[in-house]
């Protein structure tokens, strides 16, 4: 069975899938289907650079969640991206990431940026990471201002 995303909302421009830097555990990423929008695969840049560039993440049981969290973007949670059983690091379980739905339309929009500027998402960011000695409220009004601009920017 393929694993389809459909974008309802028109203001998405590029969606780009990285495979897993290790070869072992890269998946087959044939089964992955997105409409709606032109599709890159992205294995020859950098994890900064693919941070950089990205707007909204979907990932499967992966600390990379924690990565582009960090980095200021939010983050979806698709549990048939990879081999792992459902929700295997807990980001689903514990409130740090959403799910991800089969459509993303602009109602999804809202609600993400509902769960990431929630009161305790910061909490539950803490929990899952130390912020690597960077300044916390730098860091999370950075993801507060991406999120307000992008997220929201889609509808």
């Amino acid at each position: 069975m393929r694993y389809k995303i459909v974008l309802a909302s028109t203001d998405i421009k590029l969606v780009f899938i990285r495979p897993h830097p290790a070869t072992v555990v890269t998946p087959d990423l044939s089964d992955i289907m997105v409409e709606g929008s032109p599709v890159e695969v992205s294995n020859l840049r950098t994890l900064s650079e693919d941070i950089a560039r990205t707007d909204l993440a979907i990932v499967g049981s992966s600390t990379l969640a924690v990565e582009l969290l960090r980095g200021g973007r939010p983050v979806f949670y698709a549990n048939r991206l990879d081999g792992l059983i459902h929700d295997h690091n807990g980001n689903l379980k514990q409130g740090l990431v959403p799910a991800c739905p089969e459509t993303l339309y602009e109602a999804v929009f809202g609600d993400l940026a509902e769960h990431y500027l929630s009161k305790d998402w910061v909490e539950k960011m803490r929990y899952f990471d130390c912020g690597y000695q960077r300044d916390e409220a730098a860091m999370l009004e950075e993801f507060r201002v991406r999120v307000t601009d992008v997220v929201l920017g889609y509808w």
